[in-house]
């Protein structure tokens, strides 16, 4: 049976969650904001893929976000508030509990959405959720998904790294942030029942 890759686009833009006073923040600040941008960094490469203009960067974008309704201090980003950021820039998006199923990735990746996945930092298998990467793409074999493409922000290169399904699926806590391209939305098949009204945070 041949391979089917799914989604992937060689030429994703790259961003690093790495933030610097060149940014506008103190040398403290930059510190602090890199430890918890993963989120906005990959919502930031998703836009920037899409052709939205991000007048300030990165960290004009976290500034703008950085919200007490969003943000939870020292942690990160609530998922549906890195959700409601890709919205307010014209893309539609949902933070949804897909229980750990790997086929439920691989169909939103057909539906051509980009998913932000909830992993351990460095696909750690000893542990889940902390740090949030991108899924571009998917390696199938019929309906199997045998490995996913993700680039991930705290990657100084932002390299592309096959990452086998089962490695995966090790490090994730189940909760992703879809996003659509801006002519789409969020299928409802993906949003119904116990998927609905949860909250992620990283």
């Amino acid at each position: 049976m041949s391979m089917e890759r799914v989604g992937f686009s060689p030429s994703f833009v790259r961003m690093s969650q790495r933030l610097t006073p060149k940014d506008g923040f103190t040398v403290e600040e930059a510190h602090n904001a890199t430890r918890v941008s993963c989120g906005i960094t990959c919502v930031a490469a998703v836009l920037l893929q899409d052709g939205v203009a991000l007048h300030g960067g990165l960290g004009a974008l976290f500034r703008k976000a950085y919200a007490p309704e969003m943000y939870v201090e020292g942690v990160g980003w609530k998922h549906s508030a890195l959700a409601q950021i890709a919205e307010m820039h014209g893309r539609p998006a949902a933070a949804l509990d897909l229980k750990g199923d790997a086929s439920r990735i691989v169909r939103l990746l057909q539906e051509g959405n980009v998913v932000i996945a909830s992993v351990s930092r460095h696909l750690a298998t000893d542990r889940k959720g902390g740090h949030l990467v991108l899924l571009t793409g998917v390696d199938l074999e019929g309906d199997v998904p045998l490995a996913f493409h993700i680039l991930d922000p705290d990657d100084d290169g932002w390299t592309s790294p096959t990452v086998p399904t089962e490695r995966l699926l090790a490090s994730w806590t189940g909760r992703v942030i879809a996003i659509a391209p801006q002519t789409r939305h969020i299928t409802t098949h993906h949003i119904a029942g116990p998927a609905r009204g949860t909250e992620g945070i990283c």
